[in-house]
């Protein structure tokens, strides 16, 4: 099924219109109406949060239908794909850029939690999307160097020296 259908299928289950929609939402009626009526029309990441948050529904389910609530394995089968029509040069470049781009949704967050005390939701839409293009080409990469479980080893070891570390700062304050 395509986001349009969905996007029906699941205003028609909450007995929503797309005026009550753009409300619950905050998407302007009109944006909501495009996306129904024009198949195309790809909306972004805080767009369809805003209105999978409105229709209680995950974005999977409004995505794609999937009514799975969680997704035990994420199919990443065209990462190589990917890799191989750009080149790993070009994606090694890519994954510095878009680690800039994180950097910078991060510092944002930052400063939002800081001042404010909350992070306003398209800083953390933002900062979401800027995680998801690096694990994109993160994985592309470890693909690549057939270090998948390498990767998932270290970062494992390194989460058990962080709880360590966290256990003796605990212990040096009591």
């Amino acid at each position: 099924m395509s986001l349009s259908e969905n996007l029906v299928k699941w205003m028609a289950r909450r007995g929503l219109s797309q005026s009550q929609l753009a409300e619950k939402s905050g998407i302007t009626r009109a944006r909501i109406s495009q996306l129904i009526h024009r198949n195309n029309h790809s909306p972004n990441l805080y767009t369809i949060q805003r209105i999978a948050k409105a229709l209680d529904c995950s974005i999977d389910e409004l995505v794609s239908g999937d009514t799975k609530h969680e997704r035990l394995h994420i199919d990443m089968s065209g990462a190589m794909d990917i890799l191989r029509h750009y080149g790993a040069p070009n994606q090694l470049l890519k994954l510095a850029e878009e680690c800039r781009e994180l950097e910078q949704a991060a510092i944002v967050a930052h400063r939002d939690l800081f001042f404010d005390g909350a992070v306003e939701d398209s800083h953390n839409y933002n900062l979401i999307e800027e995680m998801a293009d690096v694990c994109v080409v993160l994985y592309q990469i470890m693909q690549w160097l057939y270090a998948q479980q390498t990767v998932r080893d270290i970062a494992w070891c390194k989460i058990a020296r962080q709880k360590m570390r966290m256990e003796e700062e605990n212990a040096d304050h009591d």
